[in-house]
């Protein structure tokens, strides 16, 4: 690639989705925003064309402008609108689609909006800023198999990338609590290194909050409940070692 370009310096965040997109003919950026997922992707030299989407034509144009910059410009083609209708619109198939930097419940609507077309892409990258639990449940309830996942830390905080596809089924771990949303099996079962400290850190941040409900008599019965799973989970990657 041409030294003269710019090149992206992907954070931990992107580089666990693109370790995670893998080798891909077409990748769909959804909610593209600046282009740079994208141009990191096709500067890993791992995919050959990305689709970039997003409802707004400004963040459009400052991603042209980035894939110029980068020397990308006929890799990847930017198409205006919402969620996965662009590529419905445009019919376009993805092999991979990556939706990144939005709330977990978000995904799950823009999921779910065109069902048709998620069914048809091979593989979901996944990264939501927050509300990761109704996202595994929107996942686990519409037949989508959790098949990889990674946990990164920046910026002072957690985040977790999820890869999916529709159909098959997600890797079980016996003992694995039920009701747990917030993690997933493939971080135990991948002895994710980040595991541990970020389960213990929520655990650290909901004994706060129902000791501080308890000193004004107040019951916090859903983060008790929390407390109970995370253990369970941390148990169960202690037995694992």
């Amino acid at each position: 690639m041409n030294r003269g370009y710019a090149r992206i310096a992907p954070g931990a965040r992107l580089n666990a989705i693109i370790e995670l997109t893998g080798r891909s003919d077409t990748v769909a950026d959804i909610g593209c925003d600046h282009g740079r997922l994208g141009a990191a992707l096709l500067q890993c030299e791992k995919v050959r064309h990305v689709i970039a989407t997003d409802i707004s034509a400004m963040s459009l144009e400052k991603g042209k402008r980035l894939a110029q910059k980068c020397g990308l410009g006929e890799k990847m083609s930017f198409f205006e609108g919402s969620g996965l209708e662009p590529l419905a619109r445009e019919r376009i198939k993805a092999d991979t689609a990556v939706i990144a930097g939005m709330g977990g419940e978000l995904i799950a609507e823009i999921m779910a909006a065109e069902p048709e077309i998620a069914k048809s892409i091979g593989a979901f990258i996944l990264q939501p800023m927050r509300g990761i639990e109704k996202l595994r449940l929107f996942l686990r309830e519409n037949g989508y198999a959790v098949t990889n996942e990674r946990i990164v830390f920046e910026g002072g905080r957690y985040y977790q990338v999820i890869k999916c596809c529709f159909g098959g089924e997600t890797p079980k771990l016996e003992g694995f609590p039920e009701g747990m949303q917030y993690i997933g099996e493939m971080s135990v079962i991948n002895d994710d290194p980040l595991l541990r400290p970020m389960l213990e850190k929520r655990r650290g941040g909901h004994i706060k909050r129902i000791e501080k409900a308890r000193a004004n008599g107040a019951e916090l019965s859903g983060l008790e409940k929390e407390v109970r799973l995370i253990d369970a989970v941390l148990k169960i990657a202690e037995d694992k070692k």
